[in-house]
């Protein structure tokens, strides 16, 4: 199994969302959840995305899942090398572009990228801050929860993104996960993840104290971030797209495309395995209902 960090089981079993599995062919990371008011379980990629190390055969791992899974769902990752028809064989029963993300070139100079308003909020950010990459990433647990719990309360965030303390703390100890940190004098007021992937970088977590996000300091951790990145022979990063599905909510995606200079598409995928009971679980929600898989639509949210 590959150490890359969105593709291995240590990072799914990270995030606390199910019991954890390979695909052995496709060489990815998944979670298996029981199903809510039944004694069955479905399948899903991990959060935010599904990477694959051979996308070819992530097909033949699904439809060896056919018995004893219901469906099985996952957001795709835009940078993985592969083309609508494999996708579309893996997931016949719904395939669609999810969302938009941004990426940024690092073969160009950041300051042909980075839009003139991000440049100065970073300037200014960094004259605050001092910015570090941490070699001890799980010392700063305590910090990382406490932040990103102000965070989810400030933003009422739920759903996958809503993490436990103990996914939290068990993220920051995952091969291949970049942690860095903004302080004030000693005091930290920041941390942002980053997943480092080959010559690929995702943006992946960010959280900051009333102070730090009273003063931008997510612009000086991004920028600290895409250089530490470029220097070490990163290519292209992916900032992801903004909150939601599509467009987002407007403030993430002017933060997200004013470091950008270019958009790749995240699909969402879903197959269903179990064709007798997928449609009696579902019988309560109408057809029509944008939703997979449908029996979960009033989980949703």
């Amino acid at each position: 199994m590959t150490d890359f960090c969105y593709q291995s089981e240590a990072y799914a079993r990270a995030l606390h969302h199910g019991e954890t599995a390979n695909f052995p062919y496709a060489q990815s990371g998944w979670i298996r959840r029981p199903i809510p008011g039944s004694t069955l379980f479905d399948g899903m990629g991990t959060y935010p995305l599904m990477c694959c190390g051979d996308w070819s055969r992530l097909g033949d791992d699904l439809a060896a899942l056919e018995g004893g899974i219901v469906s099985f769902a996952a957001v795709i990752d835009p940078l993985g090398d592969y083309d609508e028809a494999v996708l579309r064989a893996a997931f016949p029963d719904l395939l669609f572009p999810y969302k938009q993300h941004y990426t940024v070139d690092l073969t160009r100079p950041l300051a042909e990228t980075v839009s003139k308003h991000h440049k100065y909020y970073a300037r200014r950010a960094l004259r605050e801050f001092r910015v570090e990459l941490s070699e001890t990433p799980t010392d700063h647990a305590e910090s990382w929860v406490s932040l990103y719990s102000e965070l989810m309360e400030r933003n009422q965030i739920t759903g996958a993104a809503a993490f436990s303390p103990a996914s939290l703390k068990a993220q920051l100890g995952v091969p291949g996960i970049q942690v860095y940190c903004a302080y004030e004098g000693e005091t930290i007021v920041g941390i942002q993840l980053w997943v480092v992937q080959g010559s690929a970088a995702y943006y992946h977590l960010s959280a900051s104290s009333q102070r730090g996000y009273e003063r931008s300091v997510a612009y000086a951790l991004v920028w600290k971030a895409l250089e530490n990145l470029q220097a070490s022979g990163v290519t292209l990063a992916n900032l992801g797209g903004g909150a939601g599905v599509n467009t987002g909510s407007a403030g993430l995606t002017e933060f997200k495309s004013g470091w950008s200079d270019g958009q790749r598409t995240a699909w969402f995928g879903g197959r269903i395995l179990d064709r007798e009971r997928y449609p009696l679980l579902s019988a309560s929600t109408p057809s029509n209902t944008p939703f997979f898989p449908l029996y979960r639509a009033h989980l949703a949210g």
